[in-house]
């Protein structure tokens, strides 16, 4: 299911529930104790499961929250 989202001409498909929740924990754990300690954790609870926050090119976390927001508010639509 593709998803307008952030009112941009680009349609992106939303993350599915569970791998928010995964970006959401990840992104606590950076704000808690830094990027690598929260990507040595998410790999030690998870492996290599891809997540939209961890994969960010940039460790660009703020996109990831706002690409989090708006995929959140899409669902509770």
């Amino acid at each position: 299911m593709a998803t307008r989202i952030g009112g941009t001409t680009t349609l992106r498909e939303l993350p599915s529930l569970l791998e928010a929740e995964r970006a959401l924990e990840f992104l606590g754990w950076c704000y808690e104790g830094g990027h690598d300690t929260a990507l040595d954790i998410y790999r030690q609870r998870y492996g290599d499961t891809t997540n939209f926050a961890v994969d960010s090119p940039d460790e660009g976390h703020l996109n990831a929250m706002s690409y989090l927001v708006d995929a959140l508010k899409e669902l509770e639509r």
